[in-house]
């Protein structure tokens, strides 16, 4: 007869079949609507824990006409956006930088998703962004 006892604790997250997701996007673009640069989205019988992101917005060449440059990551989930971080600036000859990096401890359930995203509205001129997050997925 096997006896097991209800007191052991269960292990700890990253012992439970873990695996680490660097979710990266750098990009140089000129104006552009509002673009995904990537999406993760937690499988079923998974849990994920962002554990940090980091995003910037920089003006890399001057406008004919300033607008705003924006940089974020959002999380979806059943159906309702919630911004996580966002950066942006108004494009000029100045080319201001703008940044922005956070360590933030989110649980996403099955289903769930994290969404980069970046957009120019200036018109002409380029600009970069980074948008990075480390994703850690495990058994729920």
């Amino acid at each position: 007869m096997k006896v097991t006892s209800y007191a052991v604790a269960r292990p700890a997250y990253y012992d439970r079949d873990s695996t680490g997701t660097s979710l990266t996007a750098t990009t140089t673009a000129g104006p552009h609507g509002v673009t995904i640069r990537w999406t993760h989205t937690v499988a079923a019988g998974k849990k994920s824990y962002c554990e940090n992101v980091f995003v910037r917005c920089e003006g890399v060449t001057a406008p004919a006409t300033a607008g705003l440059q924006v940089a974020g990551i959002d999380s979806f989930t059943s159906g309702v956006y919630c911004g996580i971080v966002q950066v942006q600036h108004t494009s000029s000859a100045a080319l201001p930088k703008s940044a922005n990096m956070f360590a933030c401890m989110i649980t996403l359930f099955p289903a769930d998703q994290l969404v980069g995203y970046s957009s120019d509205t200036s018109i002409g001129g380029t600009g970069q962004t980074v948008i990075h997050s480390k994703v850690t997925t495990f058994t729920a």
